[in-house]
């Protein structure tokens, strides 16, 4: 069975963003000298659901984070269309970018160290909802406590706060505005073992309870089997392979896949050179199952039961 676009969707999910042939360029070389054209999300199709939590899974320069900002309107697409379901009728009318928030690598580096981490939580609430200072001072203390934090931390400044103590403030930010959907940028990697489960948990709770929708980047399988509902697994701005992330770790049908689920048991990976490809398959050339059409033909999107999809002439 044979689609144009890997969309698949859990039965009776209800879809919160609906990406369709997305295709985003950046303009690169010298300022002064010939540029071209950098595809760096080719042809993307995805559709997010209410409440879920999807892992977008990959190496470094897959396109990942460029993903999660295209989400948020921060890079404009060259092509394709991102768009945001309205909230449903019962629920008061916001804005896009009130549903769309995101929290990022680096905690440290994402609050104005000038600025006391309660003044950061409270911009939002002071620009979008013209709040009172008492409702600002009640909605704060309210914010931190729901990441875990207590009132006192609105008073101190970034760097008297640790890595874990700010991303859960990031993660208060994030929430200030009510969002149906946040964007988690690799939000563990730069924090300690122990600190990084407190901090899935946290982000597992949110989207339980409260039922945010998270995507959330990761280079990490274990995180994304922890934490995902769902794996769509990027290569050189293409997915892949899209599916429940259980299905996808334990039966992975492309070769590319396969190679990361491999290189986690600890069997190296192939090496050779990656290059990206204007017209087949861009792990032709690394993979060890490819065909001759693989190089100039780009394989459409196969079904592999209900909601478990990839693109490969010749799966594992």
């Amino acid at each position: 069975m044979l689609h144009n676009a890997i969309n698949a969707m859990p039965v009776g999910a209800s879809p919160l963003i609906r990406i369709r042939d997305a295709v985003l360029e950046f303009k690169i070389g010298k300022a002064w000298g010939a540029k071209r054209d950098l595809r760096v999300l080719d042809e993307i199709s995805l559709d997010v659901n209410e409440g879920e939590i999807i892992a977008l899974l990959g190496e470094s320069g897959s396109g990942k984070t460029t993903l999660g900002k295209a989400m948020l309107g921060l890079h404009p697409l060259t092509s394709g269309s991102i768009k945001v379901a309205p909230p449903k009728a019962a629920a008061p009318r916001r804005q896009d970018a009130h549903d769309l928030q995101m929290v990022f690598q680096d905690p440290l580096s994402s609050f104005n160290p000038r600025f006391t981490v309660g003044s950061s939580i409270a911009l939002p609430l002071r620009l979008h909802l013209k709040l009172s200072e008492e409702a600002i001072v009640e909605r704060l203390a309210e914010l931190l406590g729901r990441v875990g934090l207590n009132a006192g931390f609105a008073h101190r400044y970034p760097h008297e706060m640790s890595g874990g103590q700010l991303q859960r403030a990031a993660i208060a930010r994030a929430l200030a505005l009510s969002p149906r959907l946040i964007v988690a940028d690799e939000a563990v990697s730069k924090l300690d073992v122990s600190v990084r489960a407190q901090i899935l948990n946290l982000i597992k709770s949110l989207n339980r309870s409260e039922k945010i929708a998270f995507v959330f980047i990761t280079h990490d399988l274990g995180v994304a089997q922890f934490l995902a509902d769902r794996v769509a697994v990027m290569y050189f701005g293409r997915i892949v392979e899209l599916g429940p992330v259980d299905q996808v770790m334990d039966s992975p049908r492309h070769p590319y896949t396969a190679m990361l689920m491999n290189a986690r048991k600890g069997q190296a990976p192939v090496a050779e050179e990656a290059k990206r490809s204007a017209k087949g398959c861009n792990f032709a050339n690394r993979c060890p199952r490819a065909l001759g059409k693989c190089h100039d033909v780009r394989p459409e999107v196969t079904a592999f039961g209900d909601d478990h999809e990839f693109r490969c002439f010749n799966p594992v």
